[in-house]
């Protein structure tokens, strides 16, 4: 990548498992320590590829991803399960994430945000569990240790989901004198997360911000400050709105929790009814004179608060540190988002619906309205139908040599597959290309011409003068747009 000329093998070893390379597991802890994140992900990733060296297919991600999304979604059933037993109550829920844009986005993006998901529904479940039987069992306590470990070795966002979680418990245990729990909790959630460390020793340092990455520097600084918190969480609400709510989630609240409030209020303080008088019918509103009701305090109400309260943490922490905004932050949360607002919903039902059939027609009505809404509104993210296209658009043109101007050089990367096919390629920034001209052999009467999208977006300059300037600079006298993707515009110059 220091040359302006570079080998077109450069991406097909980029992108698969060489030959000699299989199950080197060592290297793909070592890329991680000088990255972002634990390896966990890369690692099953890694693995699987070994098995078809030199080979790559976007199937090596998808389908561990849809292995990941068909636990989730077994978990999410069990954990609907310790709030409701009702199960048009339990399908609905599973229906509407599973059918939601953010569960696709989730499958669909080849990182490790969907087995994060997974690990987080695995340690949340473990710990209702451990809250409904009063009692820890070996069995939960070593499901715990793992989704301890396992979430933590993939993402380091899992420690702000486990926090709220770990407090809740352990206040409960505190409250109740449960001292021998409070060891046995305690020694669990060490083991899991000792393991972690343990299998990625650069762990108390990334998370500390103690490493090289700027990302990790980055994420601190930001936690310190608060300026900018309106904006990041209004980005954030509108990746929840946009792929789970069909773009209304805020009138999707306030219709919902109005008509709860009328509700409660209704049934707390006034009693209405129709009645008919001299062939008339009347609505009759009458205040109750005698108030006095006992609302149980359910485990599954405990369990549906601390829920909310819960995922409320995680969203405001992740929207505060977060460097680039982006879905991916936020998609461990998506399936309990879902399960809250479906919570609201049935609880809305509940009140003005008193035959449990129709509530419960009107209810997948429901479901099924917003998640149509949601497609109606939004496309997914990371289907990329672009660069199919595109990659048919390039075998046309392959035969001539490419030259791709970036604003950054890690933008070459999401075109691999493409450039891959090319003979000849050029890579330079796209303020020193005057400089790099003769390293360039501009010889052939057609050259291929990449011009990366953040050229106007970073380094604000118009695309299309970059583009004129570029062909002139080449020694061009025309140019033809042959394709464009979300981080590209392609042309094809002509003599």
């Amino acid at each position: 990548m220091d040359n302006v000329k570079i080998d077109p093998e450069m991406f097909k070893s980029y992108l698969t498992v060489n030959k000699g390379e299989e199950f080197s597991y060592g290297s793909v802890i070592y890329n991680q320590t000088y990255d972002a994140h634990p390896p966990l992900f890369y690692l099953v990733l890694h693995t699987i590829s070994s098995f078809f060296p030199g080979q790559f297919s976007k199937w090596f991600g998808l389908i561990p991803n849809i292995f990941y999304f068909a636990i989730s979604m077994f978990l999410l059933l069990k954990i609907v399960r310790c709030i409701s037993k009702n199960n048009i109550f339990n399908i609905a829920v599973l229906t509407f994430y599973g059918f939601s844009i953010g569960a696709v986005n989730s499958v669909t993006f080849v990182r490790m945000y969907m087995l994060l998901t997974m690990w987080c529904l695995m340690f949340l479940l473990q710990n209702i569990r451990l809250y409904q039987e009063q009692r820890q069992s070996l069995r939960n306590m070593i499901l715990l240790a793992i989704a301890t470990c396992g979430g933590m070795y993939t993402q380091f966002f899992f420690i702000i989901f486990a926090a709220p979680i770990v407090l809740v418990y352990m206040v409960y245990l505190l409250k109740n004198k449960q001292w021998k729990y409070i060891v046995q909790y305690c020694v669990c959630g060490c083991v899991g997360a000792v393991c972690a460390i343990a299998l990625f020793p650069s762990y108390i340092l990334k998370v500390f911000g103690g490493d090289s990455n700027n990302n990790s520097s980055a994420t601190h600084e930001n936690l310190k400050n608060i300026r900018d918190l309106g904006k990041k969480v209004s980005v954030y609400w509108g990746y929840i709105s946009a792929e789970l709510f069909g773009s209304i989630l805020i009138v999707l609240i306030i219709v919902v929790v109005t008509l709860l409030i009328v509700g409660v209020l209704r049934k707390l303080f006034l009693y209405i009814c129709i009645v008919e008088e001299r062939g008339k019918r009347y609505l009759k509103i009458e205040k109750k004179k005698e108030i006095q009701y006992k609302i149980e305090l359910k485990k599954e109400y405990i369990i549906a608060i601390s829920i909310m309260l819960s995922i409320a943490f995680y969203f405001i922490i992740v929207s505060k540190i977060t460097q680039f905004y982006s879905n991916r932050y936020i998609m461990c949360i998506y399936p309990l988002l879902v399960l809250c607002m479906c919570m609201l919903i049935y609880a809305v039902l509940k009140i003005y619906i008193k035959w449990r059939g129709k509530r419960a027609i009107i209810f997948g009505i429901c479901v099924v309205c917003i998640v149509g809404l949601t497609y109606y509104a939004n496309d997914p993210c990371y289907l990329y139908p672009d660069r199919g296209e595109n990659l048919k658009t390039i075998e046309k043109y392959c035969n001539n040599p490419c030259i791709y101007v970036y604003y950054s050089s890690h933008k070459l990367l999401n075109n691999a597959l493409e450039l891959e096919k090319f003979d000849d390629i050029y890579q330079v920034y796209y303020a020193d290309l005057g400089k790099k001209i003769d390293e360039i052999d501009t010889s052939s009467t057609k050259m291929i011409l990449y011009i990366d999208k953040l050229i106007n977006e970073w380094g604000g300059e118009n695309l299309t003068e970059c583009v004129k300037e570029s062909t002139k600079i080449l020694g061009y006298t025309s140019y033809e747009k042959i394709a464009e993707d979300s981080d590209t515009m392609i042309f094809c110059l002509s003599k």
